[in-house]
């Protein structure tokens, strides 16, 4: 019997080529195609998509004066080890076995006197992070309004500021409401995300 590799909702990924197998940028532009079309649909079994080049793409992409994580590894050394380093990772990733390193955590001074947690991830780790997110933003990215801009793909918060200048200035606006919930990543619950 012949063995058949990972699925999602999207399906066999051959069979959006043709019959002969896509490159994974062409995979994840299908995937991408499929959400736009349909909405409603729900994806799973993404994991085969994050691969060894996309994780090394990501690294690549991470610059070379980054901190380093709580295993004191910089971004350089990553790049040299990571033929060795990462398919024991991306192994105990597919099998659901992989659990990620402890964050460190430094303080940054703010305005105020108080000081704002801040986690620097192990470099690999971050890596990870980020071809997870792309694969992630490929479904999700439709979703989003023209008026969110929060952590998205060539979006920055000088187009936010940019956008409610533009709003203030043709609505004649007298007030603007800022809300800011206070402390909101400290105060997720971390084992909630985990099952979640």
């Amino acid at each position: 019997m012949k063995k058949q590799g990972p699925h999602s909702e999207v399906g066999n990924t051959s069979e959006h080529s043709g019959g002969f197998k896509q490159d994974p940028v062409s995979r994840r532009a299908a995937i991408a195609a499929r959400a736009r079309k349909n909405p409603k649909e729900q994806f799973n079994s993404l994991l085969h998509h994050l691969t060894y080049e996309l994780v090394e793409e990501c690294l690549n992409k991470i610059p070379k004066s980054s901190a380093v994580g709580i295993d004191g590894m910089t971004v350089e050394q990553a790049r040299e080890n990571l033929s060795w380093l990462l398919p024991p990772i991306l192994r105990q990733i597919h099998e659901g076995r992989y659990e990620a390193p402890a964050v460190r955590r430094v303080y940054i001074p703010k305005a105020d006197g108080k000081k704002r947690p801040l986690g620097i991830p192990a470099v690999i780790d971050r890596a990870i992070q980020a071809a997870m997110s792309r694969i992630l933003n490929e479904i999700y990215e439709q979703d989003f309004l023209k008026s969110s801009f929060g952590f998205r793909p060539g979006l920055s918060c000088h187009h936010a500021l940019a956008t409610i200048n533009e709003i203030l200035y043709r609505r004649k606006a007298e007030y603007v409401l800022e809300v800011d919930i206070q402390d909101f990543f400290g105060s997720l619950s971390h084992e909630w995300l985990k099952k979640f």
